[in-house]
């Protein structure tokens, strides 16, 4: 008596998971290529805000942390998104040289060291945004509409002053952050700059800081920094005004701005190093 075996037909897993693979090699290599070659076509053919869909850094960090979310495992995705900024530069380049456009070594280099440290970097934000572990939730979308945000807060705004741009960037970053937080507050946290024990914190110069005692806990901050020729400002902010620590009219009179603030101190002596509940707050 024999039994016949039917043979398979079909791809084994092992068939499956290699096609899953090649698929993914495929994303990478084609959104990396695609995304050089139609930036260096846009330039200088998008008008006004847009030109800088193809003039930003955080637009081309987008592709490295799209590639980033399609991988297994958070090596894989940072290697994912290093080549696919690697090709986004090869696919630009070439377009360019293609195009009679031939740029000098020094932003060759500079774009090149920019795709070193962001592609891993997002790549792995990218899975971290895809598989999320519990105490890092939120934390993966918040570095793409983190780079949005800086970008158009920074960039365009205080240094440009390309008020259209940097509104759109702020708005895309915004909208980022909001719609991967899916309703859970809890998730925009990362975005945030909560200052704890021992944190540092550099503000350049120019910056319009504040800050805020979120506790009932005493609190000692360590300031250390060079006063300018120039008198310092005391600038008029509306979300410094939420918290009444905001100067009533722009001066350069700490007096002046200080002036509706309680004028008598209570000199304390406080333990050093500073010693409150939990655990180092």
């Amino acid at each position: 008596m024999s039994v016949s075996v039917p043979t398979p037909t079909g791809p084994g897993p092992h068939g499956h998971l290699l096609g899953h693979q090649r698929s993914r090699i495929a994303i990478v290599v084609v959104l990396g290529l695609a995304v050089g070659c139609l930036t260096s076509f846009g330039q200088g053919h998008l008008p006004g805000a847009l030109d800088a869909f193809v003039n930003s850094a955080s637009a081309w960090l987008v592709a490295p942390f799209v590639v980033g979310a399609l991988m297994l495992t958070r090596w894989g995705a940072a290697g994912a998104g290093l080549t696919t900024c690697s090709l986004q530069l090869v696919g630009y380049y070439v377009t360019a040289q293609l195009r009679g456009h031939s740029p000098g070594g020094a932003i060759v280099a500079f774009w090149a060291a920019c795709a070193l440290l962001g592609g891993p970097v997002f790549g792995t934000a990218g899975h971290l945004w895809r598989n999320p572990p519990t105490k890092l939730r939120g934390l993966g979308a918040a570095v793409l509409a983190s780079s949005f945000l800086a970008e158009g807060l920074w960039s365009y705004l205080h240094e440009l002053h390309y008020d259209a741009t940097a509104a759109l960037w702020i708005a895309i970053g915004a909208s980022i952050a909001i719609l991967s937080a899916r309703g859970r507050l809890t998730e925009l946290r990362w975005i945030a700059v909560e200052l704890r024990q021992w944190d540092y914190f550099h503000c350049p110069a120019e910056t319009h800081h504040v800050f805020v005692g979120a506790g009932s806990e005493p609190c000692a901050i360590l300031m250390i920094g060079a006063r300018p020729d120039d008198p310092v400002r005391f600038p008029v902010s509306h979300t410094a005004q939420q918290h009444d620590a905001s100067a009533a009219t722009e001066t350069t009179s700490g007096d002046e701005a200080y002036a509706e603030w309680p004028g008598e101190y209570l000199p304390t002596r406080l333990p050093w190093p500073p010693v409150g509940e939990g655990s180092g707050r």
